[in-house]
C-alpha cells in the first residue's frame, strides 16, 4: 500500500524520490485505480479527470467512475465491501462541519467507529486508533479552546496536528475550495 502523499502541480516535474516510494510499497512501475465522483456534479468530474492526468505522469492510472448522488455513499463511496471490490482508491467528496470546530468537521470523516460495511459513511477506510483517541479527548473536552488544542497535538509526540497522525510521511495536502461547488 502506498503510504506517502506527494502533492505536485501541473508545471512541476514528478518529485524525486517517487519512484522509490512506488517501488517501497510493490509497486515500481505503478498501478491501477478507480476514482469516483457523483454524475451530478461537473466540478466532481474534473477533479478526477485532473488527478487522473496528473498522476498518470507518475505511472498511476487513475479511471474515473460517475454514481449517482442518492446512491453516492449508501452503495458506491461508502460502502467498504464495494469500494474493495471495485477498486475505488479514491473519491470525490466534499465536506462541511456539523458545527464551527474541529470534533465537528473531523468526527465523520476520521473516526473509525462511523465506518458501516452496509455503506452510508463518509469515512469508508480510515482506520487509525490514535486519531479516535483524539477524537474522544476532544468530544469530551468542554473548553472550546482546549478542544482545538487536543485536536494539534499528540499524546506521544508533543505538538502534532491531526494530519501528521492521518499522513505521517507527507507533506500536508491542500484542500481545494471551490465556489458554487
Amino acid at each position: 500500500m502506498l503510504q506517502k502523499v506527494i502533492v505536485f502541480t501541473p508545471k512541476d516535474p514528478p518529485p524525486a524520490g517517487l519512484r522509490e516510494a512506488l517501488t517501497a510499497c510493490g509497486q515500481p512501475n505503478g498501478f491501477s485505480i478507480n476514482m469516483s465522483y457523483r454524475i451530478e456534479r461537473p466540478k466532481e468530474k474534473a477533479t478526477a479527470e485532473a488527478f487522473q492526468q496528473q498522476l498518470a505522469k507518475i505511472g498511476i492510472k487513475v479511471t474515473p467512475k460517475g454514481f449517482p448522488r442518492k446512491d453516492y455513499f449508501s452503495t458506491y463511496l461508502g460502502n467498504p465491501p464495494y469500494v474493495v471490490k471495485n477498486n475505488l482508491g479514491l473519491g470525490v467528496n466534499s465536506w462541511g462541519a456539523d458545527w464551527n470546530d474541529g470534533f465537528g468537521f473531523l468526527s465523520q470523516i476520521t473516526d473509525s467507529r462511523v465506518i458501516r460495511d452496509t455503506g452510508g459513511s463518509s469515512n469508508s477506510s480510515v482506520r487509525i486508533p490514535e486519531v479516535d483517541t483524539m477524537l474522544d479527548a476532544a468530544q469530551n473536552e468542554l473548553d472550546k479552546t482546549e478542544r482545538g488544542t487536543q485536536l494539534t497535538r499528540s499524546s506521544h509526540e508533543g505538538p502534532l496536528r491531526i494530519q501528521r497522525v492521518l499522513n505521517p510521511e507527507g507533506p500536508d495536502c491542500p484542500h481545494i475550495y471551490l465556489l458554487g461547488w
